[in-house]
């Protein structure tokens, strides 16, 4: 290892920063645990790869953040700036050597064509021996090859090995959420579980999707809880300086050019951050699934679970990558994430939904669709 020590992790909104213990390692990644390692062996929180990242200072003078290639974030703050100065130069050392240590092949491969070309204007003054031979086109063909599959190799999204799987349905109108292990799924792949949000509706295990901040833009509360705390505040004529919003998830869809600073309208008039509004409701729902699950799984860490947010079909990548960021944000890293399509989570359910009635002889039995089968899936809204 290079350098290693406690520096503090941004986790999220709701969680802040914490400290967590960084190892850069050798062969280029930035590896963090939740406490020092008592072993050797003992599996890392998360790690970064360092090659192609970019790391830039605040002037606070001790915080920092590293992106990695592939648009990870490490937001970091130092107990000093001598110690941020000497994370940040070890970091950039290491970039610059593994940057090196890849692309060597090719440019040793650049150099001697170069010097190929050079050697055809040779007046036959040396020794033909001492003359640079020119290299085989196979050869230089051979290292950007070798190159390329080295690079690829190290930007596979290698998806983290998980226990369970945490679903968050943030809807426009309503939200859900779901749990299922990998034990069950194997078992079974219908043994979901599903539970209430709040406990202030018992006809439905979906919460109105909406969000109470405090006047300072604090998280106060979500859904029904924030339906009443609302009426609550409106009634004691407290309500105009708190942040109330509701409905406003299809916005990412109206506006046409969706940036990450931009803002929307709570129902007051007041704005802010889009951002933060979509970072603290998946935050909201994602800690209550969590929780639901450790109770299940004695020993259950945040990074054993593997989260999948429903988007709707109709959004562009603007708005997909704008659900990546705001789930990062929520402490939901890029490689424990998947988004997917609303419509095409009820087609994955019915592959497995009895739902087909099958005549065998006297008896009937109701199975899922065969392979090939044809079904339609139809969104009520």
């Amino acid at each position: 290892m290079l350098i290693e020590g406690f520096l503090q992790k941004r986790l999220s909104l709701l969680k802040g920063y914490k400290d967590q213990w960084f190892v850069l390692t050798d062969d280029g990644y930035l590896v963090y645990f939740n406490e020092k390692p008592n072993q050797e062996q003992q599996k890392p929180r998360g790690k970064m790869l360092l090659l192609l990242s970019d790391t830039t200072v605040k002037k606070d003078k001790v915080s920092f953040t590293v992106i990695s290639a592939s648009n990870n974030v490490y937001r970091l703050r130092a107990d000093s700036d001598v110690k941020r100065s000497k994370w940040v130069q070890a970091i950039n050392e290491t970039r610059i050597k593994l940057y090196n240590r890849m692309f060597k092949g090719f440019y040793d491969i650049e150099n001697n064509r170069q010097n190929t070309t050079d050697s055809d204007q040779y007046d036959g003054s040396k020794e033909s021996d001492d003359v640079f031979q020119p290299i085989n086109e196979t050869d230089f063909d051979g290292v950007i090859a070798a190159a390329e599959s080295n690079i690829a190799s190290l930007f596979q999204t290698r998806k983290t090995p998980f226990v369970a799987v945490g679903a968050i349905d943030f809807g426009t109108t309503y939200s859900g959420c779901a749990y299922s292990t990998v034990q069950d799924f194997k078992t079974n792949p219908l043994t979901i579980d599903t539970f209430q949000l709040d406990h202030t509706n018992v006809s439905s295990y979906k919460t109105p999707t909406v969000l109470l901040l405090t006047p300072e833009g604090r998280f106060h509360s979500f859904g029904a809880k924030a339906e009443n705390n609302y009426v609550t505040l409106a009634q004691k004529e407290e309500a105009n300086s708190w942040y109330y919003f509701n409905r406003f998830k299809m916005q990412l869809y109206t506006h046409q050019e969706l940036r990450s600073d931009m803002v929307i309208k709570e129902v007051g008039g007041k704005t802010m951050k889009a951002m933060l509004v979509f970072a603290y409701c998946i935050e909201h729902i994602k800690d209550q699934v969590l929780n639901r699950l450790k109770q299940a799984i004695h020993g259950l860490d945040d990074n054993d679970v593997h989260w999948v947010v429903t988007v709707p079909a109709i959004w562009n990548e603007q708005a997909r990558q704008f659900m990546i960021e705001a789930s990062a944000k929520a402490g939901i890293e890029k490689e424990n994430l998947t988004l997917a399509l609303e419509p095409e989570c009820a087609a994955m359910y019915c592959r497995y939904l009895a739902m087909d009635k099958k005549e065998h002889g006297d008896k009937v039995e109701i199975k899922a669709f065969d392979e090939n089968a044809r079904f339609m899936v139809v969104d009520l809204g």
